[in-house]
């Protein structure tokens, strides 16, 4: 029987005292990401596979998606960042929306960019994302004014 799994192999090497050996190149340390976070973005994507199904945000694919991810994970920032104290895990919904987009971005190839940008300047309304300014932010949330739009100034 055949298998058709490879073992990378590095050619650097790591001996134990026991004499075991195992492959020591530089590899991604999973072991130092934020579990919390991680669990909290779980629980927002459980929710999410509730209200419209599981896995439905896969199903993006267009410009106009993309765009929809990244006016979503914008506002999703700005309230996580003023403390927004409105029930909602704004942390993990701008996680979300920004993985959305870029699972979008990959679909839409390189051109991506491009894309979007004609996109935006032929919507009829005005654009709402990543143009505008952010003024009198506080972190702890007592005051702030954000500004989103093309007439800022």
């Amino acid at each position: 029987m055949k298998s058709d799994f490879v073992i990378k192999d590095s050619g650097q090497r790591k001996v134990f005292s026991t004499g075991m050996q195992r492959d020591s190149a530089e590899k991604i340390r999973y072991d130092l990401v934020y579990l919390p976070m991680l669990e909290r973005w779980a629980q927002h994507m459980t929710s999410g596979a509730k209200k419209y199904s599981s896995r439905n945000w896969e199903k993006a694919e267009t410009v106009e998606e993309l765009d929809r991810f990244l006016q979503s994970a914008f506002r999703h920032f700005i309230q996580w960042f003023t403390n927004a104290n409105d029930g909602e895990d704004h942390a993990s919904a701008c996680w979300f929306n920004i993985c959305g987009a870029e699972m979008v971005k990959e679909k839409l190839g390189p051109e991506w960019k491009t894309l979007l940008r004609e996109y935006q300047l032929g919507k009829e309304e005005e654009p709402s994302t990543v143009v505008g300014r952010v003024v009198g932010v506080s972190r702890n949330g007592k005051y702030g004014t954000v500004k989103i739009g093309k007439d800022c100034k």
